[in-house]
């Protein structure tokens, strides 16, 4: 079974919050850029860079729905293509404190957009994201298989690496397996500030495990 993980520097993670939910309780839209790495259970994708829509870009907007013009698709697609990297769509449900999860709406437009995305991108994988006030949910799309699967994980990497797990994953319940074998690569790296507490209250966050 496949697991798919998301590694976002935290900067690029809290400026992606503050566009996706303003006070104005309106819907935002962003994408993330990232590489890929892939091994034999997990497939996981380094974000790089940040696109952020200007207001022109958007067709509409408002506190439920927002629309990207086709101008802009291109572009975004076009700076992902152009240095073989992936998208990330994130956008928000400004409503939705707990528990967020992608709406029917989300579903229906994926269905058309998603095979588009992976025609433009050489068959990359594609994420979507939503974020709500208090929760993160996410799913993957990879370009063999019709059917999306939860992102298992997000690790923040800052001063201190923290883990996100997402409304439709699971992985919180299992054992550390391979993930905990990625992180202690990561403490190598980036020394003892793996920090994955109950203490730790990120926004966004819907699980917080002790390492």
């Amino acid at each position: 079974m496949m697991h798919c993980r998301l590694i976002i520097p935290k900067a690029l993670y809290f400026k992606a919050r503050e566009h996706l939910l303003p006070e104005s309780g309106t819907e935002g839209l962003i994408f993330f850029i990232a590489g890929k790495n892939s091994g034999e259970n997990w497939l996981t994708l380094s974000v790089r860079d940040i696109f952020i829509p200007l207001s022109e870009d958007l067709v509409w907007s408002g506190t439920h729905g927002i629309e990207l013009s086709d101008e802009a698709k291109v572009r975004v697609m076009l700076k992902a293509r152009s240095t073989d990297l992936c998208l990330i769509e994130a956008h928000s449900h400004p409503g939705v404190r707990s528990n967020v999860t992608l709406s029917a709406y989300d579903w229906e437009n994926a269905k058309e957009f998603v095979p588009y995305v992976h025609l433009k991108l050489r068959n990359r994988p594609y994420c979507a994201l939503v974020f709500g006030q208090e929760s993160v949910d996410g799913f993957v799309w990879l370009p063999e298989d019709v059917t999306p699967f939860p992102i298992s994980e997000i690790l923040l990497v800052g001063a201190q690496i923290e883990k996100v797990y997402l409304t439709s994953s699971n992985f919180w319940t299992r054992g550390p397996g391979p993930s905990r074998k990625f992180e202690d690569r990561y403490r190598g790296c980036w020394g003892d500030r793996l920090s994955c507490g109950r203490t730790t209250c990120l926004f966004g966050c819907k699980r917080l495990l002790p390492h």
